[in-house]
This record gives structure tokens, sequence and C-alpha cells, in this order.
């Protein structure tokens, strides 16, 4: 009796295909394609601290509307390590620039310091990961009321062996909950290191990933200063291969004067 059924059901379904297919046919069977995600998933095993969507629903530019306040947040570069003085790092020389001429720029960038530790006092940061630092963190930038953020940290996170997840995720973290307090984030890229050679792989793998998805809010410097061998290139090394020299800090500078000009990420008033 069984052997019957299975007969008679192979049957059946021996004469769909035929009738599908046809004598002879050619034509391919529909292929479904899944839909491209809306909201890349993203996530940090190592932080608990809420969900976050990788894009925006704000329209650009931003406005950016006089007088106001700008934080940066970054570790050694955007501290000024590497320029002669203070005023030739590329902070410094963005204080002095027309286009803030009417901000307040209030710089809480610390040498040494990681993505982990501008990260809300609020998460949950894993043991094995540094904690967030209070004088430098996303409660500590929020404490000037900014209209602008501006984040750089550009390798130290990839040169102590964290993975590039955990530095991308991170960074889209803070310009999510940065956002859902209406200010804008200009990210500024990775920086070339004189680094071991799967250490620079992995830099241009950082950038890959969140030049597309931060647009036209991300502000690229690394192509301008490496140079044939993946090193930070000679006339922009302060000489430890990490820190820039002042022509290193101006390529910067004007790269984020461009972001800023070009008002496509922010429309500064």
């Amino acid at each position: 009796m069984q052997m019957k059924i299975l007969r008679r059901i192979t049957v059946v379904a021996l004469s769909i295909w035929l009738s599908a297919c046809g004598s002879g046919s050619t034509s391919a069977p529909d292929v479904v394609v899944p839909p491209e995600p809306t909201d890349p998933p993203f996530s940090n095993a190592k932080v608990s601290c809420g969900g976050f969507k990788v894009k925006l629903s704000q329209t650009l530019p931003w406005a950016v509307s006089p007088p106001s306040d700008w934080v940066v947040m970054g570790s050694s570069s955007a501290f000024g390590a590497g320029a002669s003085v203070p005023e030739k790092s590329w902070v410094g020389l963005l204080k002095k620039s027309t286009v803030a001429a009417t901000a307040t720029i209030h710089n809480i960038a610390r040498g040494g310091d990681l993505t982990y530790q501008a990260l809300s006092s609020a998460c949950v940061v894993s043991s094995d990961r540094p904690k967030t630092a209070p004088e430098h963190n996303f409660e500590k930038a929020l404490e000037y009321k900014p209209d602008l953020v501006i984040l750089s940290y550009p390798s130290n996170d990839i040169a102590v062996g964290y993975s590039v997840t955990e530095a991308a995720a991170n960074l889209l973290l803070l310009r999510w909950q940065f956002a859902q307090k209406n200010i804008p984030v200009l990210m500024l890229s990775a920086q070339p290191r004189n680094i071991a050679k799967e250490q620079q792989a992995k830099l241009l793998e950082l950038d890959s990933i969140l030049r597309p998805l931060v647009g036209a809010c991300y502000v690229d410097v690394y192509q301008q200063l490496v140079d044939a061998e993946g090193n930070l290139a000679a006339k922009y090394n302060a000489g430890d291969g990490v820190h820039l020299t002042d022509a290193g800090h101006q390529i910067v500078f004007d790269a984020v004067m461009q972001r800023i000009s070009s008002r496509q990420c922010v429309s500064v008033n």
C-alpha cells in the first residue's frame, strides 16, 4: 500500500515538472531575490547599550546656526600630538578658520583613547574592554550643548588588536545617539600608521565600511597621508609612525573644511 502511494506521488510530481518545463523549453524558473536590507545590521558583542540604526532619517544638510558650540572627540591626533604648536594642529587651525568664526570649539580629545572610552556611561562594556571615560565621552560632549560633533578615532582600536566590527559599531552607535538629540556628526576616517600589514589592511577595511554608511558626513584623509608601502608618508610623519607633522595636520584641516564648506553634511550659517 505504501509503495503504491509513493509511486503515485512520484508520477504526479513528474507530471507537474514536465508541464511546467514543457518539451524543449529553455525558460529558467523564477528566482526569488531577497530585498536589500534597509538598515544593515551592526552590533558589538562587547557593548550593551540599546539598539541603534545605521541609517539616519534626518535630511541633509543639518543646519548649524550661529553662535554655535562644536565638540571634538577623539585621540592624540585630535588632541594635537605631533604639531609643533597647538595652533598648527588641525583643531587649532579649525579654531582660527573663518567657517568657525562664530563657533566655540571644545576639544575633549585625549591621547591614547579608543572608541570605547567615548561611549555613553550608560553602556555596559565587557570586562576585557576599556571603560568609558567620563571626561571624554558622550555625556561630557553633551554638557557643552553642541551644535556639531567631530569624531576622530583614526587607528588606536585596530592597533591594540580590536576588531574592525567593534570600532565601526562603536562609532556608528555614537553617531546614532547624537542624532537622536538632533546633533550632527562629522566622522573622520582612519589615518595610515606604521604597523603590521594585516593591521593596515584592517584600517582600510574600517574605512570601506564606514564611508558609504556615513556618506556626506565622512571626512576621508587616509589616501592623502599614506605612502606606497601603506605607512604614514614621511613628510607627514612626526617621527613615530603614528602622529602627524604640521603638514599632516594641515591635510586633515583642509579635508574637514572641504566637508563643511560643501554644505552637503552641515550648513554652517
